[in-house]
């Protein structure tokens, strides 16, 4: 357990900080942060504030040596980040996408479940469960609040979030990503360890990152910039919140196609 904390505090620090350690002794903020590790790391804010640009890298990061799995519905990943479509290689390394059909509490849950059960086989013969991921993208689809689900899709919720609860020795990682705190289930969120907070006004968010954080650092959250965040966790290898700023993803250059035989591209 402690290799795999240095391994995901050097995964995290590389995508905040573009490996320059040393910029983190700067924004250390003044309260003091601590919970137990279970590797698990939540990116929450505003939208267009680059939760899904800090997700996306920390998944390339993680995906080098060990098996992504995004959960996504907006085709985002798919179309725009690249990410190939997975394949259900329990084994595989690398980042892949999964855009589910039909009920995506129904379909998390089923995933979680083939993953953990994979990590039981190998746990029960003696073997290190491989470290495997899974990124939950808008997760109030996959795992929401009580209140914002129907009662077909409660057992579903209530199924994830309890292999959640029990996924640290078989080696599953979590990745939360939620405009919204108030719209996830709160025991998914209460199992995150590290958390990267962009820019958020949503008056249950600040409450909840407050209850981490302390009072000090409610008006910073409202007035974070674009790629400005809030950091908490030991993944970033200080007992304090630290503020950081990411460096913006590159432009994405749409590429048309070729001009014609005898005709000059305008």
């Amino acid at each position: 357990m402690v290799q795999d904390n240095k391994q995901a505090a050097r995964v995290v620090f590389e995508v905040w900080s573009s490996g320059q350690l040393e910029r983190l002794d700067a924004v250390v903020a003044p309260h003091v942060v601590h919970h137990d590790p279970y590797d698990l790391h939540d990116a929450e804010g505003l939208a267009g504030m680059g939760k899904t640009a800090v997700a996306e890298r920390i998944a390339s990061e993680l995906g080098r040596a060990e098996l992504v799995v995004a959960l996504d519905l907006t085709g985002e990943y798919s179309r725009r980040l690249g990410f190939p479509a997975w394949q259900q290689n329990l084994d595989a390394i690398g980042r892949s996408v999964y855009e589910p059909v039909g009920d995506p509490t129904l379909r998390a849950t089923e995933l979680v479940n083939q993953l953990m059960q994979h990590a039981a086989q190998e746990f029960q013969a003696n073997h290190q469960p491989r470290p495997r991921n899974v990124l939950f993208e808008e997760a109030h689809s996959f795992i929401p609040e009580w209140n914002f689900v129907t009662l077909n899709q409660r057992d579903n919720v209530n199924d994830t979030t309890r292999m959640i609860m029990q996924a640290r020795k078989y080696g599953l990682r979590f990745i939360i990503v939620s405009q919204r705190t108030a719209v996830v289930s709160k025991s998914g969120l209460s199992q995150c360890d590290n958390y990267i907070v962009c820019r958020t006004i949503d008056h249950t968010g600040l409450e909840y990152i407050e209850s981490l954080s302390g009072t000090a650092f409610r008006d910073t959250l409202s007035n974070l910039r674009k790629y400005e965040a809030l950091c908490m966790g030991p993944a970033f290898n200080s007992d304090q919140p630290v503020s950081i700023e990411l460096d913006p993803p590159p432009a994405v250059v749409e590429v048309g196609p070729a001009p014609l035989a005898g005709h000059e591209a305008v």
